[in-house]
């Protein structure tokens, strides 16, 4: 289930998020508090991902955040979705078929249709209003193996 939180450090945002996942309201304060950022999102459980050892940070590339369980996504985190966004999307123009639908496609699909639709368009106008007067703050690594994929 895709969780995205409106307000991103209000008590009743932590109640929120709290309910909806049963993390502790602790934990889910810390989160919206941005303390367990990556690039993309905002993480529940860093030190508990789904793709490593528990206690250990997440070694997935902030890539991966936005199918991870553990994704929060947050008005705060908005401009960087949108220059992740932009990214994908230019990659069609350079990629076959195959790369595409393997390596781009889902993760696109679900920026569209599941998570940017749950913001406002206020919320997006705003994230928009940022990348645009910071264009260059694209992500900052992108994995080898999503970048130089060959199909």
């Amino acid at each position: 289930q895709v969780k995205v939180i409106q307000e991103s450090n209000s008590v009743d945002a932590a109640s929120e998020l709290s309910e909806l996942t049963g993390v502790s309201l602790d934990v889910c304060k810390s989160v919206l508090a941005g303390d367990e950022d990556s690039w993309l999102t905002s993480c529940l459980k860093f030190f508990d991902s789904p793709y490593g050892t528990p206690g250990e940070p997440c070694p997935i590339p902030f890539t991966a955040c936005v199918h991870c369980e553990n994704a929060v996504f947050t008005a705060r985190k908005l401009p960087n979705l949108l220059r992740y966004r932009a990214w994908l999307s230019k990659r069609r123009a350079v990629c076959s078929d195959i790369e595409w639908q393997s390596l781009y496609a889902p993760t696109l699909a679900r920026i569209d249709h599941q998570i940017l639709p749950r913001f406002t368009p206020e919320q997006i106008a705003a994230a928009q209003t940022i990348v645009a007067e910071d264009p260059d703050s694209g992500p900052p690594f992108i994995p080898v193996e999503i970048r130089e994929a060959s199909f």
